[in-house]
């Protein structure tokens, strides 16, 4: 399994859907080929439209997406060092099954999961206007999918939310932002073999003015989605 965390991801960015603040200026915010594959191989695509519960901040809700609970609000004060994680969560579960876990990204998450996610990259996350801060994680996606050597390679793309902080949503930032993101999925989808999945979801969405943290539908509105080439069952 591959799964992605895209930070900032705003559910109307994924769908031809009318974007949550009915406004023309972000229409072009659209993973344009992304969108096309789901049209035409619906059958191997799950797309939930998915609510981030308040605050709408990465320390908290990016764990959550691990254990399925709600971090300890103490952390909010730990955001360059976040507390590591005593509950259960995928990355315990995986190692007791003696399977691999690696991570690339954003470094929180080796905080929170030192124990079980194995990191052979470096990636520097608080230059919020450092557009190239995703480079080293498509890179290591892309060699790890050559090796086929692991289990569950976990990473947490940071550039749209970057963009979106330092210069706004209606900046040309965000969609070339986006536009690199749909392009490594879309290499995704091509190499990976049958037997893997691709997920990949949002933490928390982002307003027109690049904020986060509070309840808005900008802010709680972002989207999980899986890929898998043999196709799923739907009901």
């Amino acid at each position: 399994v591959i799964m992605m965390i895209v930070d900032g991801l705003r559910f109307d960015y994924l769908l031809e859907y009318e974007d949550i603040d009915h406004s023309d200026r972000l229409k072009a915010h659209k993973f344009h080929q992304l969108n096309q594959a789901i049209y035409q191989d619906p059958e191997k695509f799950v797309v939930l439209r998915t609510l981030s519960d308040f605050p709408t901040l990465s320390i908290m809700r990016t764990p959550c997406m691990m254990t399925g609970n709600v971090p300890q609000k103490a952390n909010i004060v730990t955001a360059f060092g976040a507390l590591s994680a005593k509950e259960d969560s995928i990355p315990h579960q995986l190692k007791l099954e003696n399977k691999t876990s690696y991570f690339s990204g954003d470094p929180v998450l080796l905080n929170y999961f030192p124990q079980y996610l194995i990191s052979e990259t470096h990636v520097e996350a608080f230059d919020i206007r450092n557009d190239h801060v995703d480079d080293i994680t498509h890179a290591y996606i892309k060699k790890k999918i050559k090796d086929n050597d692991f289990d569950f390679l976990l990473t947490h793309l940071l550039r749209i939310d970057h963009m979106g902080h330092a210069y706004s949503l209606d900046s040309q930032s965000i969609p070339d932002a986006i536009n690199d993101v749909d392009q490594l999925i879309m290499e995704i989808i091509r190499t990976i073999d049958d037997d893997t999945m691709l997920i990949f979801g949002g933490d928390h969405g982002m307003t027109v003015g690049g904020n986060h943290g509070g309840d808005s539908l900008q802010e709680t509105n972002t989207a999980i989605v899986a890929y898998y080439k043999k196709g799923f069952m739907k009901y």
